[in-house]
């Protein structure tokens, strides 16, 4: 397994209320072709805003330049609620590789079908997810994604906001 961090890398807190700073995270999400609304410093800022939180972001800086951007379970203080979080930077695969979710599968105990992965992105989470057996919720708020054929996938589904999920009948077990 590749390690996905180097020894000259560092961990650095990105204030998101700083111009110069936006620009930077926004010029690097700019170049990753999988980025979406919610890695946006705009989408960040105003979320943080929206849960009295600062507009702050994690990265992993090399060279100056930003490498990676840490998950946003973290960004947006969620990781709490979570037991465990399976990270694919930390697996030696990326997302839509099958691997990385059967990595997590393994590292859960679990069986493709008794899991669900919620993601923002229709190849990277959705595909990436159905193609590893699983099912796949893909979050779209602004639906951007709404006429993806993706979405149209066997225990593949599409929903506006985190609350649409709970009605989901095969999240609440029957």
């Amino acid at each position: 397994m590749n390690a996905p961090f180097r020894l000259d890398d560092r961990v650095v807190e990105i204030n998101l209320a700083d111009p110069g700073e936006a620009a930077r995270v926004e010029a690097f999400v700019a170049a990753q072709p999988a980025a979406t609304p919610f890695h946006r410093p705009a989408w960040l800022t105003a979320v943080a805003a929206g849960s009295d939180n600062r507009p702050l972001l994690l990265a992993i800086e090399r060279g100056g330049m930003i490498a990676a951007i840490l998950p946003l379970l973290d960004v947006l203080g969620l990781r709490g609620y979570f037991e465990t979080v399976h990270l694919s930077t930390l697996s030696g695969a990326a997302k839509p590789s099958s691997r990385i979710f059967a990595t997590a599968l393994a590292a859960f105990d679990l069986a493709a079908a008794q899991a669900c992965h919620v993601g923002d992105h229709p190849r990277e989470d959705l595909q990436g997810a159905l193609d590893a057996g699983m099912r796949a919720i893909l979050l779209d708020p602004t639906g951007q994604f709404s006429h993806n054929p993706a979405t149209r996938q066997p225990g593949g589904v599409r929903v506006g906001s985190l609350a649409e999920m709970l009605d989901l009948t095969f999240l609440q077990g029957t």
